[in-house]
């Protein structure tokens, strides 16, 4: 029994991988794919620098000790972007896309 479970979610993993590719190769999606590589690129670089500055600013000789609070930063950086963008979620299902859009503009701006 369970061996038929396994295979069943095994197949249904390989479908995921498949259709994951598919899409990642479909030619409306070649547009986005730099946008993509860029964001997780520049995010990546950004946020390792923020832990090099955020070191740096903290007082004390013990290196351990700053970077300990700098990466508790980065972990409260975190809950930040996963509360952020589940709030964006629910207002793009109760207010829409193009809303939301002026919305976000609005907020960059202030």
């Amino acid at each position: 029994m369970e061996n038929e479970e396994h295979a069943i979610n095994q197949n249904t993993v390989i479908e995921d991988l498949k259709s994951i590719i598919n899409l990642l190769i479909d030619k409306r999606m070649m547009y986005l794919a730099p946008e993509i590589l860029w964001a997780g690129m520049s995010l990546a670089i950004f946020t390792g620098l923020l832990v090099l500055s955020i070191s740096e600013t903290i007082k004390g000789n013990d290196p351990n000790e700053k970077l300990m609070f700098s990466m508790l930063t980065m972990i409260s950086l975190g809950f930040g972007e996963i509360i952020g963008s589940l709030s964006i979620g629910q207002v793009i299902d109760k207010a829409g896309n193009n809303m939301t859009s002026k919305i976000t503009i609005g907020l960059i701006i202030i």
